[in-house]
């Protein structure tokens, strides 16, 4: 039994692959251990051995939060050379996101092997940097883009938790609907500003039919509950769940950002989707990841910029067609890469081993 340590910044988009990937060890017989930062702790808590690392970012614009975040990445350092004089990890596999940073340096400062996996089609910065620190890095789509040169790689695809493949293959029952709305793991100010308005309209011409699962910031929840209880919509509003696989198994549509780990979810699901991608995310890589299932026929597509309650609305209505949902759910899931997590464990047991030998 070997020991892993992997790392991930605090949200859903870098914990859940990293999960993903430490079901598929630890049923390999390997022992794993998560660094992240304070926000990953409640998508951790219960599933994972975890330690608390500080973290930051050092390309903050202001100078003095730039200064806290190189402050807090060194004590993040320290941290994790500590943990491993202490425990020496077989290796260390970093998911991204300024709390894996350190981790992996560390690993490299003391001659670990050291891996990433990139989620996005477009590397992010911490990846960019350590990726020529790294052993190899595992790639969810071909052309991903900004990965240096001469870095050894390979494409895995997205590792999803196995309680998204285990929902079952959707079916059409009746003109009831029900509709789960998710914002990524810290909520979307946007959904819950336009898709309640949308649902509303839309409630009209279905009274009594919807059924509304959302998830929202917490300083939108009671405007939420509020909003649909005046409508006479059933709704269960809260700033997280930690069933998202049950909920997508009761889902007939689903609506939200696209996060790599969020479009492969939905794909392993296999549900209808109405995709509107964060438009500061860096390099717009959420609009890439939105087009594997857009371009597939399994999602709606909606720039934020255009995201308003008429074309919510006109995609809702036409998801009401039980066909319709039907063939972008089959869609879906034939996008699916249920073999990712397996593929990310084999490349860096095969690597490791043959570093050893």
């Amino acid at each position: 039994m070997a020991n892993f340590i992997l790392a991930a910044g605090g949200t859903g988009g870098h914990i859940f692959p990293a999960l993903a990937v430490a079901e598929q060890l630890s049923a390999m017989g390997h022992h794993t251990t998560l660094f992240t930062d304070k926000r990953g702790v409640p998508m951790v808590a219960g599933k994972i051995s975890y330690r608390i690392l500080a973290a930051g970012s050092p390309f903050q614009r202001a100078f003095g939060r730039k200064l806290l975040g190189m402050a807090q990445l060194s004590i993040g350092l320290i941290q994790a050379l500590g943990a491993y004089l202490w425990r020496r990890p077989h290796a260390v596999i970093g998911f991204g996101g300024y709390p894996s940073f350190a981790p992996v340096l560390a690993a490299r400062l003391l001659g670990i092997r050291c891996y990433l996996h990139e989620q996005n089609g477009v590397m992010g910065r911490a990846n960019q940097i350590l990726a020529r620190l790294s052993h190899g890095t595992a790639l969810s789509w071909d052309a991903t883009k900004y990965v240096p040169h001469a870095v050894s790689t390979a494409v895995t695809g997205m590792p999803v938790r196995d309680a998204f493949f285990a929902t079952a293959p959707y079916r059409t029952q009746d003109d009831r609907l029900h509709i789960v709305i998710t914002g990524g793991s810290l909520g979307a100010k946007i959904l819950s500003d336009v898709v309640p308005a949308a649902i509303a309209a839309l409630a009209k011409t279905k009274p009594g039919k919807l059924q509304i699962t959302q998830q929202a910031r917490a300083e939108d929840v009671e405007r939420l509950k509020a909003f649909y209880q005046t409508h006479g919509i059933s709704a269960t509003i809260a700033s997280f769940f930690d069933h998202m696989a049950q909920l997508y198994d009761q889902a007939d549509i689903i609506i939200g950002r696209s996060g790599a780990s969020s479009v492969a979810e939905i794909a392993a699901a296999g549900r209808a989707s109405i995709l509107v991608p964060f438009a500061a995310a860096m390099d717009d890589h959420q609009t890439m990841n939105a087009q594997l299932l857009s371009d597939a026929g399994a999602a709606y597509l909606i720039d934020e910029a255009d995201c308003d309650e008429t074309r919510m609305l006109a995609a809702l209505q036409h998801l009401c067609d039980g066909p319709i949902r039907q063939k972008m759910a089959e869609r879906a899931r034939d996008e699916a890469t249920p073999q990712a997590p397996l593929a990310i464990a084999q490349f860096i047991l095969t690597d490791s081993k043959g570093a050893q030998s």
